[in-house]
């Protein structure tokens, strides 16, 4: 996820690795940088799950200095998804009855146009070219409409329709979401009526990588600059 932001990152300027959502650790590899959580920790959005300040030591382990990095890795997490869908009881449909077609010309671009009362129809329209010779067209078209009148119905959504109606949206949702590279692990949703509506709600758990630039801050690395300089004029003493 953080991996498309990082490359729009301003080149050089350091940054952590920050969670863009609440979650559940699952796994973490850090290729740069230190880890700031571990498998299993709840972390909120905007913790910092790797640590771009890394801190150099000498061969006797002790501390020699602090430096910024670009953080890198991967971390995977158990995210919960609110889902809320509803579905109207009372809906429109239209009837249609039998349709018709008629033709009008064109002519070097110029149409005639019928005029009419349109409610209550659909109207498709096609340009038909008239060939002559070999590859030449006519300067003149033929108009085709198709007409197909209807009548609108007010109908309702039995509870059978509505569950299949709201099950298929839910299902699309979660094609999408595994397409995004999420891996649903659970779906606690229920169906229920509502007043005027069918309403489907509950809970999505899935898996999914996690992850946004959260650059450090000027302070902290003209601290980490000072210590050095403080650390340069030390060695300079002795």
């Amino acid at each position: 996820a953080y991996r498309r932001q990082r490359q729009m990152c301003i080149r050089d300027r350091p940054y952590h690795i920050a969670a863009n959502k609440d979650a559940e650790i699952v796994s973490i590899l850090v290729r740069t940088g230190v880890p700031g959580v571990k498998v299993g920790d709840k972390v909120k959005e905007g913790t910092i799950l790797i640590n771009g300040l890394v801190d150099v030591f000498d061969e006797s382990e002790q501390k020699l200095f602090t430096k910024p990095c670009n953080s890198d890795g991967e971390i995977i997490g158990k995210t919960k998804y609110k889902y809320k869908d509803k579905l109207k009881i009372n809906y429109k449909k239209k009837d249609y009855k039998k349709g018709y077609s008629y033709y009008l010309p064109s002519v070097s671009g110029y149409k005639w146009v019928k005029t009419g009362n349109t409610k209550n129809k659909n109207i498709a329209y096609k340009e038909i070219k008239l060939k002559g010779f070999g590859n030449y067209y006519l300067p003149i078209c033929i108009q085709k409409y198709t007409v197909m009148p209807y009548d609108t119905l007010k109908c309702k959504y039995n509870e059978k329709e509505a569950a299949k109606i709201l099950k298929k949206r839910l299902y699309n949702k979660l094609l999408i979401m595994e397409q995004k590279g999420y891996k649903i692990l659970e779906k606690n949703v229920k169906i229920v009526k509502q007043r005027d509506s069918y309403i489907c709600s509950g809970d999505i758990v899935c898996l999914e990588p996690l992850g946004k630039v959260s650059y450090i801050l000027d302070e902290d690395i003209q601290k980490i600059n000072m210590e050095k300089e403080s650390i340069n004029d030390e060695t300079k003493g002795q």
